[in-house]
């Protein structure tokens, strides 16, 4: 929980353009993307729920938050689909950027619903039925606006939800 407050806070403090880390890139890997799973509570099974299909790029973001948007978003998919579901992780490079798209095939996300994704606010069914602080989409938006990338939600209620960040390649 601490870790949580520690990255909102320092996150909001931040300028866009500014990351405090050293090290402005990574190799996007498969390993990577299997760390993040590691990361995941366990009852939601993501070993054996998550397909992962990456192709390999070195892209302009650092690693932690590489992997703090790549946990979050996968680890949503989980926990807002069926629980027998696929969640599907797909990395490649599109016209000189990388595009990590994560698939959930459960209740979807109204238009509504994805603007009004704020820190701290919770919505939809998500309000009633999931713990948490309603932080992870959030910090994934903020690290994308501060870091030059883009993010996408597409969804269709009560089919899939599909959410996409751009990143800029080295």
């Amino acid at each position: 929980m601490k870790n949580l407050y520690f990255i909102t806070i320092q996150l909001f403090k931040k300028k866009k353009g500014e990351t405090g880390n050293d090290k402005e890139s990574c190799l996007l890997s498969e390993e990577i993307l299997f760390q993040c799973l590691n990361d995941i509570e366990k009852k939601l099974n993501p070993i054996k729920r998550v397909q992962i299909k990456n192709e390999q790029s070195n892209v302009k973001l650092n690693e932690y938050y590489l992997v703090t948007i790549a946990k979050e978003l996968i680890e949503n998919a989980l926990k807002f689909s069926d629980e027998n579901s696929a969640v599907k992780v797909e990395g490649r490079i599109e016209q000189g950027i990388y595009r990590l798209q994560v698939t959930d095939f459960g209740r979807g996300i109204s238009e509504r619903d994805v603007n009004l994704i704020n820190a701290f606010e919770k919505f939809g069914k998500q309000q009633f039925s999931e713990p948490g602080f309603g932080l992870g989409l959030t910090i994934v938006k903020k690290i994308i606006k501060l870091q030059n990338c883009e993010f996408l939600i597409t969804s269709e209620i009560d089919k899939n939800t599909i959410c996409e960040v751009f990143i800029p390649i080295n």
